[in-house]
C-alpha cells in the first residue's frame, strides 16, 4: 500500500473518530442538562467544585494510564464541563443527532 493512500485511510479513520466524539459530546450535553433541571427541582447548586475536580482527577489518571498528556485531557474536560454550566438545551425540538437512525457521512 502507498504512502498516500495509507494517508487517506488514517485521515478517513480520524473523521470518523471525532465524528464518534462529537456525537458522545452531543448526549453528555443533553444529560448535563436534565441533570440541572433535577438539581433544580431539589434546589441542589448546578455547580459542584468538588465534584468537577474529583472528575478531572479521574479523567486525568485515565489520561495518563492510556499516554495521553494528563494536563490537555483535563483542560479539555474544564471546557466540556464550563460550557455545559453556562448553555441549555431546553426548548430543543429537534431529536438529537445521537438519537436519530441517519448514517453520518464521512468526507
Amino acid at each position: 500500500m502507498g504512502g498516500l493512500q495509507r494517508l487517506q485511510e488514517l485521515r478517513k479513520i480520524i473523521v470518523k473518530s471525532d465524528q464518534e466524539i462529537i456525537a458522545k459530546l452531543a448526549k453528555r450535553f443533553i444529560v448535563t442538562k436534565e441533570i440541572q433541571i433535577l438539581k433544580s427541582k431539589l434546589d441542589i447548586a448546578v455547580e459542584q467544585k468538588e465534584r468537577e475536580k474529583e472528575l478531572l482527577e479521574t479523567h486525568g489518571t485515565l489520561a495518563d494510564r492510556l499516554g495521553l498528556p494528563e494536563a490537555a485531557i483535563k483542560k479539555l474536560f474544564a471546557g466540556v464541563f464550563s460550557y455545559s454550566k453556562k448553555t441549555g438545551i431546553i426548548g430543543r425540538t429537534k431529536k438529537p443527532l445521537w438519537k436519530r437512525k441517519k448514517k453520518m457521512r464521512n468526507r
